[in-house]
């Protein structure tokens, strides 16, 4: 058995933070979590999942900087723990635990300990103080239980009893902490239980998930992922503005990527797919919050949507017209040789860094791409490791706004339609 009991250090801890909130109602958001990742995120626009979904997880995380997502003991399995593991290495995801770590099989709390997570305790605590904190009215657990006792003796001998009090209890470990509007709530499971209408129970305790998972993201300062459909049921007052604009904002990013044919392939193996995300999110992300900037309107603050589509469907229209130009063939030449010569760039960069270069280096004024290349090569200068590649990407990222800039003036058009060529071409190229 470990020294540490990882459940016990976090119980104990939180606990005494229950204690000093019972006392004053006030307590300090750094004291809750012990990951400076997650402080760091908490104020930063993000998304939160309920499961450990990867079809979802993978299509929406290029359009957020952050991804909270819970994990219950049943949601990493065998055959995607190796995911699981690749999505919190590289930073992608903090996972939020939904029970004690004792739960959870060894392999995964093995891994997690030394990792950026929510552990369960802090879970519950940052969710129930900040949604008292935000809520006009917190209802009495006195005053509910004694409307679950009541309940309770409504249906007692009943046959299909069970089930009843079953919804009920779900329900209520859902919406827990109960705030206004849950009265409305559990008159509808009055109304249920009166009846002994089974169907109608079961709708009030499905829709009850929803309720958690929107004050799940409200808490939280992220948006809700889950559909229209869904949303619409929802009591009034149940989401709040903020969870509603974050929401949009990540809906507007998906269809403006999608709209320009920039999807990053989700069914490709999970080290490609993060090589990919990795190097274009953070040009997706700033080339669709462009656009949504450019769809508001002058009148309004609101985005207007159809400004964006129509934003999107005139740089279609711009690089229909481009593709079909003469100086196409010049702005595929420019592109191919960024592409093509960025490990022969940095190598060379790498070389007068350390003072290996020599007439190498004074070489490269004056040498086309595939002489110096064979220079380099000849020398022992460029290997091709992966440090070498990952220099690379980033020179080529750091020179792409100039290179976009050039081409953009060459075929009389816009940077940011250049913009959405290249990064196009370059996903394109790297998915066959």
């Amino acid at each position: 058995m470990p020294l540490l009991d990882i459940d016990r250090t976090h119980r104990n801890r939180i606990e005494g933070i229950w204690n000093a909130w019972r006392e004053d109602k006030t307590i300090e958001i750094n004291d809750i979590f012990f990951s400076d990742q997650v402080l760091e995120s908490l104020d930063e626009q993000k998304v939160l999942f309920e499961s450990f979904r990867i079809d979802r997880l993978l299509t929406t995380l290029p359009f957020t900087n952050h991804a909270y997502v819970k994990i219950c003991p049943y949601c990493v399995t065998q055959d995607t723990f190796e995911i699981f593991k690749a999505l919190v290495n590289e930073n992608l995801i903090i996972p939020i635990f939904t029970d004690p770590y004792n739960e959870y099989p060894k392999p995964i709390t093995d891994f997690i300990k030394t990792k950026d997570h929510i552990s369960v305790y802090e879970f519950i605590a940052f969710r129930t103080i900040v949604l008292h904190g935000i809520s006009s009215v917190a209802l009495c657990e006195h005053c509910i239980d004694k409307r679950i006792k009541e309940l309770h003796s409504v249906v007692k001998g009943k046959r299909g009893a069970p089930k009843l009090r079953e919804y009920l209890e779900i329900s209520l470990a859902n919406i827990n902490p109960y705030v206004d509007p849950d009265y409305a709530l559990l008159d509808e499971f009055v109304s249920a239980f009166n009846e002994f209408d089974l169907d109608k129970a079961k709708q009030l305790r499905d829709l009850s998930y929803y309720i958690h998972a929107s004050r799940n993201s409200q808490s939280f300062n992220s948006a809700l992922i889950v559909p229209d459909t869904d949303i619409i049921k929802l009591p009034a007052g149940t989401i709040d503005e903020n969870t509603f604009a974050s929401r949009l904002v990540v809906e507007m990013r998906e269809m403006i990527v999608d709209g320009l044919g920039l999807n990053i392939p989700a069914e490709m193996p999970i080290k490609n797919y993060i090589g990919l995300l990795k190097e274009y999110r953070p040009q997706l992300l700033s080339l669709s919050n462009e656009i949504i900037t450019s769809g508001e309107d002058q009148t309004n603050p609101e985005v207007s949507l159809r400004k964006v589509f129509n934003i999107v469907s005139d740089i279609n229209k711009d690089i229909e017209r481009i593709e079909t130009s003469k100086r196409y063939l010049a702005y595929q030449a420019v592109v191919s040789l960024m592409q093509n010569n960025k490990e022969i760039l940095s190598s060379a960069l790498i070389a007068g860094a350390m003072g290996m270069g020599g007439s190498v280096i004074g070489c490269a004024t004056t040498l086309t791409g595939g002489a110096l290349a064979h220079v380099l090569k000849k020398k022992g200068k460029l290997k091709g490791s992966t440090a070498t590649k990952k220099l690379g990407r980033a020179i080529h990222r750091d020179l792409q706004p100039y290179v976009s800039k050039l081409v953009a003036k060459y075929v009389d058009s816009s940077e940011v339609t250049v913009q959405v060529m290249t990064i196009r071409e370059g996903i394109r190229t790297k998915t066959g």
